[in-house]
């Protein structure tokens, strides 16, 4: 593996990122049906407003999503790193983000919530829909979880490929 060319390691590398993004988009996308159904399941109707409302929702969610979507790819990265199954790359841009897998991931995740809830607000607010029929919130809740992953998960991983001999 480490007669690769430049070119072919960019390769491996993006298509690494790509398929450990896609699967990560699966996960979230899956995860957040669950968790519609268990926090707006019994409800015919959800608010945009207020503490059962959408916009307090993308909270937890966006927490949760961006966290996992950065903190699990990256110990899978390290393991697979330190076993020689994946070559490292650095990622210069994204050295700022800590070292500590969980600090990495609570930090991307909290970016992501502020922007994420930012975002999020404002498309509900565009749309100007006070409630949403259960099956609308289904359908946004598990876009939206596929996007956090969708821009988390790379991040994560393009910074884990460069985490060689890290154990934290």
């Amino acid at each position: 593996m480490s007669s690769l060319s430049d070119a072919e390691l960019a390769t491996q590398h993006q298509r690494y990122i790509a398929t450990e993004t896609l699967v990560g988009m699966v996960i979230s996308g899956v995860l957040s049906v669950f968790f519609v159904w268990l926090i707006f399941g019994s409800l015919e109707s959800v608010a945009l407003w207020g503490p059962k409302g959408l916009v307090v929702d993308f909270i937890p969610q966006t927490l949760a999503i961006g966290f996992m979507a950065v903190l699990v790819p990256t110990l899978l990265t390290r393991k697979r790193l330190k076993a020689g199954k994946i070559l490292p790359r650095k990622a210069p841009l994204l050295q700022w983000l800590p070292n500590n897998v969980f600090l990495r991931a609570l930090t991307m995740a909290v970016i992501a919530t502020v922007l994420g809830g930012i975002i999020g607000t404002l498309a509900l607010q565009a749309i100007n829909a006070s409630d949403w029929a259960l099956d609308h919130v289904y359908i946004m809740k598990t876009v939206y979880g596929c996007l956090v992953a969708t821009v988390c998960a790379p991040i994560g991983l393009a910074v884990a490929l460069g985490d060689v001999q890290k154990d934290d």
